[in-house]
């Protein structure tokens, strides 16, 4: 017997003999929700999919039901003599059909919807005909097995039944943790990063995945943990990073007194040694905040542990650390932070030991509870530009070292600003501690604390030297003192070096009554410039039209000399034994008299302005007569040199 496939027309009459039917109330709209007065509205049966009837038809929907539009926008039927009537989609078969409707004012067809007929009447006058207002499809046979093949754009709530066979969308793409069994989250996590196995790809996680991790994370290389629904996700066990890995949330996670979107915070009472750890070198985190929970984990470790070398943090939130915000290891060098915001840890919101050359930029550090901004304990080489520093328990960075270590030495902070650290135990908003050395702190702003009470220093330097400190802005405020702006001691004589202390800016008062101070063996501040015989210091007028506006300072030959205008002439040249040599004479002010040059004992060479001197004999002061050339009380005044003039003895000769 030979099968046949029979075409069944399914025409609007329906199955049964007493079909029910919607009459279409209301008036018509067009897409500005204008009321339209003329046109036509077509109304086209549409099945719930268009395939075949397992076994015996195709769906073919008659043909559509046409009314016109009068002039106030209500319908009547195609005669124009009564309602607009359609059949009833609950009244045929197979189920799930729906109406397409066909808006055509003036009998152009410009818009559409789609809608049940379910009801006696249908109110046609909220509908905005848009393409997005039809009612949910089927899009699977319902009567038979089916594959869905090539792309498919879901819209609206989609809701799907039964189980799927492959939840990724395709190899090395990413897969979705709620496709896979375990017991938490962090289960089901390891089980898609096994699914992804050595390709790389991507991890995605949502609320439907679970928001609670008590199985330990373990991401392999090259793969990416990303999760995709904000919310907070409770940490039981530690997540740990592989080589090349990255651990995403959502944009704009660093933020001041708000919750980011995704946020993993550690559970009460599980005391984590570290929430997340970048064990794998050029690990990236981004996108996230860690809460370490620390009123209800007393013992637990930092939010953030990274130790392997070259990893990224970007728009990263540590907060509530019971520990450091982010600590750095040994092998962590080569590290780059942007855009974090490390606050209310009981440690250091970074604390970096024996590893070298990061950055650290465009970040926040504030409110360290008992401890500091930035920690650097033999971590050389880092950059830390255009931060933050402020509300720190004690200061808002240290650079430090050990005696075996590398130290922190060559750290340069540029454009930073520092105020209001708390400055407990005397502390302030830089500390340079001992074998630190050669450390550029340039172009930073130290505003000052509501809370220093005139024995915090905003820079303190102990036995380091060689340090460049140069254009910046030190304030004191009033009734808030500073010590000092820099303040450089030594433990031991010899021990510091000179620093060079240039072109600051110094707002108020100090409490040390100076802005520097220092008490170091080894000259402990200057402004150093480097000469090779040539003028190196310029000073000049900036008056227009000055005269001679220039004058050259440098060392040469062993002196101090000053240059004229045109660099050619010595004007003055002073040696390293006292010898003052003047081009052109010397003139002076009010001078001593002759009984207080006397007290004050002059040595040989020296020559003073006498206001009440004159020689002994004028006529007859000569190099003959050295005699008559000593000086004697009266006349208007002369210059007093003690000398032994032409061998006669020392004395105080006048001229």
């Amino acid at each position: 017997m030979r099968n046949r496939l029979i075409l069944i027309s399914i025409l609007l009459c329906g199955c049964s003999a007493f079909s029910q039917t919607t009459t279409i109330t209301g008036t018509i709209k067009d897409l500005t929700n204008t009321v339209i007065s003329s046109g036509k509205v077509v109304f086209t049966l549409k099945p719930s999919v268009d395939t075949t009837i397992s076994g015996n038809a195709r769906f073919t929907p008659g043909a559509p039901v046409t009314c016109y539009i009068q002039s106030n926008g209500t319908l009547l039927n195609a005669a124009q003599s009564a309602a607009c009537l359609v059949t009833s989609n609950t009244s045929l078969t197979p189920a799930g059909t729906s109406y397409r409707v066909d808006i055509c004012p003036y009998m152009a067809c410009s818009s559409s919807f789609n809608f049940y007929a379910i009801n006696s009447t249908y109110d046609i006058s909220a509908i905005v005909p848009t393409p997005t207002t039809g009612p949910a499809q089927n899009f699977a046979d319902v009567f038979s097995n089916q594959v869905i093949a090539g792309n498919k754009t879901f819209t609206g709530v989609t809701t799907f039944a039964g189980t799927f066979g492959e939840c990724q969308v395709a190899p090395g793409l990413y897969v979705n943790a709620d496709c896979y069994a375990g017991g938490d989250l962090g289960a089901k996590i390891n089980a898609a990063d096994a699914i992804l196995g050595a390709t790389a790809g991507e991890i995605w996680v949502d609320g439907l995945s679970g928001y609670t991790i008590t199985t330990p994370v373990v991401l392999s290389a090259d793969h990416i943990l990303r999760f995709v629904q904000g919310g907070t996700y409770m940490v039981s066990a530690s997540i740990t990073l592989g080589a090349n890995s990255t651990l995403a949330g959502s944009t704009g996670a660093m933020a001041v007194n708000t919750t980011p979107s995704v946020v993993l915070k550690m559970a009460n009472a599980v005391n984590l040694s570290s929430m997340v750890n970048m064990s794998g070198s050029f690990g990236v985190i981004q996108d996230i905040a860690l809460d370490g929970n620390r009123a209800n984990n007393s013992t637990a470790g930092p939010n953030l542990l990274v130790s392997a070398a070259r990893a990224e943090i970007s728009r990263v939130t540590v907060l509530n650390s019971n520990s450091d915000g982010v600590q750095f290891t040994s092998a962590a060098s080569s590290s780059k932070i942007f855009k974090l915001m490390s606050t209310q840890n009981n440690g250091n919101g970074l604390n970096c030991v024996a590893t070298g050359d990061g950055f650290v930029s465009d970040s926040e550090f504030e409110n360290s509870v008992a401890a500091n901004g930035i920690l650097l304990t033999d971590c050389p080489g880092w950059r830390i530009e255009h931060n933050d520093f402020g509300e720190n328990y004690l200061y808002g960075v240290v650079l430090t070292g050990t005696f075996s270590g590398a130290g922190s030495s060559n750290t340069l902070l540029t454009g930073n600003q520092f105020g209001n650290q708390i400055g407990a135990s005397a502390s302030g908003d830089l500390y340079i501690n001992t074998f630190s050395f050669t450390d550029s702190i340039v172009g930073n702003q130290f505003i000052g604390s509501a809370t220093y009470n005139g024995t915090q220093s905003e820079i303190s330097i102990l036995d380091s030297g060689n340090n460049v400190i140069v254009g910046n802005l030190f304030s004191s405020l009033p009734s808030n003192q500073a010590l000092y702006a820099i303040s450089a001691t030594e433990g031991s004589p010899g021990v510091a070096g000179p620093n060079v202390i240039s072109l600051n800016v110094l707002n108020g008062t100090f409490a040390g009554a100076i802005p520097y101070h220092s008490v170091q063996t080894v000259g402990g501040f200057g402004s150093q410039i480097p000469t090779s015989g040539l003028g190196t210091l310029d000073l000049f007028d900036v008056t227009a039209s000055a005269p001679t506006p220039h004058k050259f300072f440098r060392v040469s030959a062993g002196s101090l000399q000053i240059l004229s205008n045109s660099f050619a002439n010595i004007l003055l040249s002073l040696s390293d034994t006292g010898q003052l040599a003047v081009s052109g004479g010397v003139s002076t002010g009010a001078g001593l008299t002759l009984a207080a040059i006397v007290a004050l004992g002059p040595v040989d060479g020296s020559m003073i302005w006498c206001t009440n001197c004159q020689v002994t004999t004028a006529a007859s002061c000569s190099t003959a007569t050295p005699a008559s050339c000593i000086c004697k009380n009266g006349g208007g005044g002369a210059f007093a040199k003690q000398m032994n003039y032409q061998g006669a003895g020392d004395g105080l000769y006048c001229q």
